[in-house]
């Protein structure tokens, strides 16, 4: 009882920390790029710089993580675009372009924690996909159907980045299909086409 009668005294003549009130997820007026059922993806407008500012957040507890921005007057400079999202983890594509060429780097990140870790890759990014593991799978590689005039680095090849940062290419060969990259639900398989025929992988 001493002990209880202590505690209340205390509390009474001390004033509480204000709760600090969470971040809307996402705030009014945003764009939604991405969503599941624990995160979001949104981009809103930055009338000030002339900017498309993308952020990601959790709906439910504390994570909001500032991810870039696109100019709206030079969007050649560079871009983010492929977002996807499997909570607490986001992965996406920048496109830095320069008089020195093009750098494509996929990037994931921890909305939670805001770690974040890149993959260098030397040609087109075609698919993304994300695993609630923290696994990064891309599609990349090949010719650009953009741009055929321009030489390929390298056939398509499915590339996998488990959380550890180990790298796995899955496969290569120009029969890959680039629109066919899916990823299972538990974020344990990743499947493709090659030559019009399903094909999977376990991954790490």
């Amino acid at each position: 009882m001493l002990v209880v009668a202590a505690v209340a005294t205390t509390t009474s003549t001390t004033a509480a920390p204000a709760a600090k009130r969470a971040r809307p997820c996402p705030p009014a007026g945003a764009r939604v790029i991405a969503a599941d059922v624990d995160g979001r993806v949104y981009r809103v407008t930055n009338r000030k710089l002339l900017t498309f500012d993308f952020y990601a957040c959790m709906t439910r507890g504390r994570g909001q993580r500032f991810l870039g921005y696109n100019d709206i007057d030079e969007p050649s400079v560079f871009a983010h675009t492929k977002f996807r999202l499997a909570s607490p983890y986001v992965a996406y594509v920048k496109d830095t372009f320069s008089t020195a060429g093009s750098h494509v780097t996929p990037t994931i990140r921890n909305i939670r924690s805001g770690t974040k870790a890149e993959v260098s890759v030397s040609d087109d990014v075609y698919a993304l996909e994300v695993t609630r593991r923290g696994g990064l799978l891309i599609l990349w590689g090949g010719q650009n159907p953009r741009d055929p005039l321009i030489s390929p680095k390298a056939p398509p090849q499915p590339l996998y980045r488990s959380r550890l940062g180990q790298r796995l290419v899955l496969d290569t060969g120009d029969g890959i299909d680039r629109s066919s990259l899916a990823v299972s639900r538990d974020g344990t398989r990743a499947y493709w086409l090659k030559d019009g025929i399903a094909a999977t992988a376990v991954l790490p």
